[in-house]
Formats: C-alpha cells, sequence, structure tokens
C-alpha cells in the first residue's frame, strides 16, 4: 500500500517538474526573442546614429 502511495506521489511530482520546467522553457524562449529584438533595434539606433 505504501510503495503505491509512493509511486502515485512520484508520479505527481514528475507531472510537476514537466509542467514548470515547460513554463521555464517557455520564459526562457520570451526572454530570448525579447532580447534579440531588443539587441537589433540597439545595434538599428547605433548605425543610425554613426551616419
Amino acid at each position: 500500500m505504501l510503495h503505491f502511495t509512493v509511486a502515485k506521489l512520484n508520479h505527481k511530482l514528475n507531472n510537476l517538474i514537466t509542467a514548470a520546467h515547460t513554463q521555464n522553457h517557455t520564459l526562457h524562449n520570451m526572454a530570448t526573442h525579447h532580447h534579440i529584438s531588443l539587441f537589433l533595434h540597439t545595434r538599428k539606433l547605433l548605425e543610425s546614429s554613426k551616419t
């Protein structure tokens, strides 16, 4: 009985970890995308100030 409970808890924990990881990945992708667009924008500003 105890083993079954542990297995169930483990499964729940794995689901939580997976969910957190997926959310983390999404946040990371958003941050990366934001960083890239910010970088490109900054580069454009620098290039326009050179001329």
